[in-house]
């Protein structure tokens, strides 16, 4: 899809088990790229009453923003650091090893929900002024708002068209992962319907993440069955 668009990536190749070629990038910027069409998520749960305000949301539109999609910069922090340390639980080099020893849903339950052990630590937006240094700030955003209109209007042709939320890891102005937002808790069993049956939070948003279940579920199948389900794309 990017290929076909003139969008230089990262990837090479997806085989039919998931399986992915990837040139090798060393220094990733902690900077992700977020483009946005209508006020959901983080958006309307930060700024109080922003769905009401004419001058930024259409009146009677789903919450579509009057200047349209736009690009908002992300600093990417772990998912959960240690209340002793400050540092990602996942640098401790037992993180994996404990997980995969006790399995999952387990590790979950007894320490990144354990507030002594494990707090949550979220993303968070950062001014394009004080990443200029960084990155070339131009070359991600057009990127970004590239990828974006080419994944809407693949989603457009769709039985059932629904709103699509692209988000970028970049390198060098370029993307090297594209991916969903997660509307869904870990599963240690790989049922990726459980996760499936939650995106009818979203009426008119679908979120469809394939990049964490590659090691665990076919993901031509899932691939499949949510293109029948909401439309090839």
């Amino acid at each position: 899809m990017m290929w076909r668009n003139g969008l230089k990536h990262s990837y090479r190749s997806i085989n039919s088990n998931g399986i992915i070629v990837s040139d090798f990038i060393d220094e990733i910027s902690p900077i992700e790229v977020i483009v946005k069409r209508y006020c959901q998520g983080t958006d309307k749960n930060s700024y109080y009453d922003i769905l009401e305000n004419e001058n930024i949301v259409l009146p009677n539109s789903n919450g579509e923003y009057l200047c349209g999609p736009y690009v908002r910069l992300d600093w990417r922090n772990p998912n959960h650091i240690s209340p002793k340390t400050r540092k990602s639980l996942n640098e401790n080099p037992y993180y994996y090893i404990y997980e995969q020893a006790v399995g999952k849903e387990e590790f979950f339950n007894k320490i990144l929900a354990n507030k002594l052990c494990a707090i949550p630590f979220v993303d968070k937006n950062i001014t394009e002024d004080l990443v200029t240094h960084l990155i070339d700030v131009k070359q991600p955003k057009l990127s970004a708002l590239k990828m974006f209109m080419i994944i809407q209007s693949y989603f457009s042709r769709g039985k059932n068209p629904r709103s699509v939320l692209v988000t970028m890891n970049i390198f060098n102005g370029q993307p090297v992962l594209v991916k969903s937002s997660q509307v869904y808790e870990v599963h240690s069993d790989g049922e990726y319907w459980q996760a499936t049956e939650k995106l009818d939070i979203f009426l008119d948003l679908l979120i469809v993440d394939l990049n964490g279940a590659f090691d665990e579920t076919d993901h031509q199948k899932i691939s499949s069955e949510t293109s029948y389900l909401y439309g090839r794309w």
